[in-house]
């Protein structure tokens, strides 16, 4: 899991759905994204604005735009 503090956003990896849920902290509201397989960490750059997904299973890393 990691906090963007600039956006207010929370990214969350769900291992065994192949994405990561983006909670909106201002108003609770959830979006899914897709990732690779099995993501295990989650890491944001608030600066760039980007979030990377580390995937275990497809060992690799997704950037998104956050």
């Amino acid at each position: 899991m990691a906090v963007n503090p600039v956006t207010n956003k929370v990214y969350v990896a769900n291992w065994t759905s192949n994405n990561v849920t983006v909670i909106d902290g201002a108003t609770n509201v959830t979006t899914t994204v897709a990732a690779g397989m099995q993501p295990h960490a989650v890491a944001v750059n608030p600066v760039t604005n980007k979030v990377y997904i580390a995937n275990n299973g497809s060992a690799n890393v997704t950037v998104m735009t956050a």
